[in-house]
């Protein structure tokens, strides 16, 4: 059985495997991706279709186990979203609780805080993908859905079985983080839950005198008492952890901060240096214009200089000409000469 009456506004990767249905996985694991990829508000209408489909086919014990499945909280909602995303990052959560297990386990102090500050930062990093992927699927979460996804992942990170459960993607509720890690749980409260008095069980006939009634209407209320106390502890265990997620965020945000800082001052020195070069270039530019300036007008000196010695070259040799010419008249006799010749004897 493949097909699950219901609409959601978001399909997870299960909702795609539904539509071909893979010889692998049962009928009743193609259902349970698909009904745990609907929003909490759609969870039950779509399970109840499915019951009834099972039941019209005959298979009434697929029938039963579907009707079995519980309706996601918000905050799992979020998370089983999360993980059908992004399915590596329940190994990355469970590679780092490993990590820290070992850390505590050699008493490496160093190694301890190094590794719970990438806690701190993973957890609140993958807290807040959660929230937007709830968010983009158009069902945001509430302060207190916000806090058990913090107090799940941590969960994931104290115990494998944990990550185990997260890595399905069936979520139905928050978990609760194993307080043998340190910073997982508060202190004080895992402490106060452990002082917490035990419930005792009234006797069936209890004595007519006023005194044993009361005790046994205080051992009653003892109980509910006790209830209000571990919720009160509890929300106070998630309160400590929000707090403490956002005073590491805000160290990781200064460490940022202090890195873009400086970047900025890094990216001035360069730019200076970028200025002064351009400045050096410029008075570069300028010299070699003025060269070439200076080149141009040397040339057109020379130029003229060269033209006024054509002249006066052509000028000399005309002249030169000139003489020559009337030298040899000279020497010749030529035109002019009134001398009359000799008389002969």
């Amino acid at each position: 059985m493949t097909d699950v009456t219901g609409t959601s506004r978001r399909q997870g990767n299960s909702g795609d495997a539904s539509a071909r249905p893979n010889p692998s996985v049962s009928a009743f694991d193609r259902v349970a991706d698909t009904l745990y990829a609907l929003a909490p508000t759609d969870f039950t209408t779509a399970r109840n279709a499915a019951v009834g489909q099972a039941r019209q086919a005959g298979e009434r014990d697929l029938a039963a186990r579907i009707q079995a499945l519980r309706r996601p909280t918000a905050a799992a909602y979020a998370l089983n979203l999360l993980v059908r995303d992004h399915p590596e990052l329940v190994e990355q959560l469970r590679e780092l609780g490993e990590d820290l297990l070992q850390a505590q386990t050699d008493r490496e102090a160093g190694k301890l805080r190094e590794l719970g500050a990438q806690r701190n930062v993973l957890v609140g990093t993958l807290t807040r993908q959660a929230r937007g992927e709830a968010l983009a699927a158009g069902n945001p979460l509430g302060e207190q859905a916000v806090a058990e996804i913090d107090q799940t992942l941590r969960a994931v990170l104290a115990a494998p079985q944990a990550a185990d459960e997260l890595a399905t993607g069936r979520l139905t509720h928050a978990l609760t983080p194993d307080s043998t890690l340190p910073g997982l749980t508060s202190a004080p409260a895992a402490q106060a839950a452990q002082a917490a008095p035990q419930a005792t069980t009234s006797p069936a006939h209890p004595p007519a005198d006023g005194p044993s009634r009361a005790r046994t209407k205080a051992t009653d209320e003892q109980p509910d008492h006790q209830a209000t106390r571990e919720e009160h502890q509890r929300r106070l265990a998630a309160a400590e952890q929000t707090v403490h997620l956002l005073e590491a965020e805000r160290h990781a945000a200064d460490i940022d901060l202090e890195h873009a800082r400086e970047r900025a001052k890094h990216a001035a020195k360069q730019l200076r240096v970028s200025q002064e070069r351009i400045q050096l270039a410029e008075q570069d530019l300028a010299q070699a214009r003025n060269a070439v300036t200076t080149a141009q007008e040397s040339d057109a000196t020379a130029r003229h200089a060269a033209e006024a010695a054509g002249r006066k070259a052509a000028l000399i040799r005309q002249t030169l000409t000139e003489q020559r010419g009337a030298l040899q008249d000279l020497r010749s006799g030529g035109p002019g000469n009134d001398d009359p010749p000799a008389s002969e004897s």
